[in-house]
């Protein structure tokens, strides 16, 4: 049983008006997110990814970077940055890019780099709910080659799972000192550190797409979001994302098995 069959609403929810995808804007956004895709593996194309980044080639590795941290977005890459950074104030922390090629740039050039990975069913649920012109199909497609593209880095980078990242980021920080020589400080997890932390996540939302914007990809609780979230649950269950979600699975549970196999052991 996968775990969105675990999380499976009993009834089919009403589809959310925001998941109503035809619309000229929409495809055209799809459209750009496919081909950004295409590209995406390749460091040739890195400094074309980075300028449809928000935050432009201030992304790009250089030679003050101290660390890089990637993922699939939503899996934990702005608590772990800013967490990081909350503790360690002069840190040069490259992250958000989002794509394999940066990966592989950063591992070329030998920097310390820690890759966040999480659950497929909450990845592409919190995606969907922050992007909702992207299809379902699409991204559990996404999460799956990105992933793919991770195992062939994973014995060279750190793999940090979602739920280490957001509760106890120490041992984490311990393999980053211990394996690339650096002299991180761990964030503490106190309550108001986390609070803090969630304020400047926040406010460089704010900063970066807008209010109107920033409530959507901010993961506070909120009634609506929940609505969402259970109509893309409910998707998910359907046997069409079933083969999907179970390659997904095994992906995840695979890289899982190499951060658990340095940091447990």
């Amino acid at each position: 049983m996968s775990s969105a069959e675990r999380d499976l609403p009993p009834t089919a929810p009403a589809r959310p008006e925001v998941f109503s995808h035809w619309r000229p804007r929409a495809e055209l956004r799809r459209a750009l997110r496919r081909v950004r895709e295409w590209i995406g593996d390749y460091p040739v194309f890195l400094p074309v990814l980075l300028r449809a980044t928000p935050k432009g080639t201030s992304r790009a590795l250089s030679a003050d970077t101290d660390l890089v941290v990637e993922g699939y977005p939503r899996s934990g890459n702005t608590f772990a940055v800013t967490a990081l950074e909350f503790a360690n104030p002069d840190v040069v922390i490259k992250s958000h890019v989002h794509f394999p090629a940066q990966v592989r740039a950063a591992v070329h050039r030998s920097l310390p780099t820690m890759i966040c990975i999480r659950q497929p069913i909450d990845s592409v649920a919190s995606l969907l709910i922050a992007f909702p012109h992207i299809r379902i199909g699409a991204a559990l497609r996404e999460y799956i080659h990105h992933h793919e593209e991770m195992l062939d880095v994973a014995d060279q980078v750190l793999i940090a799972p979602f739920d280490e990242i957001t509760t106890d980021l120490a041992p984490i920080t311990a393999e980053l000192n211990e394996r690339w020589g650096l002299q991180l400080k761990p964030f503490s997890h106190s309550a108001a550190d986390t609070e803090a932390v969630f304020d400047r996540i926040d406010e460089r939302n704010r900063l970066d797409h807008g209010k109107e914007a920033s409530e959507r990809l901010f993961a506070r609780p909120s009634a609506t979001r929940q609505g969402e979230k259970q109509w893309i649950l409910y998707q998910l269950g359907s046997p069409r994302f079933a083969k999907r979600l179970e390659r997904a699975e095994a992906i995840y549970a695979e890289l899982l098995g190499r951060s658990r196999s340095k940091r447990h052991t």
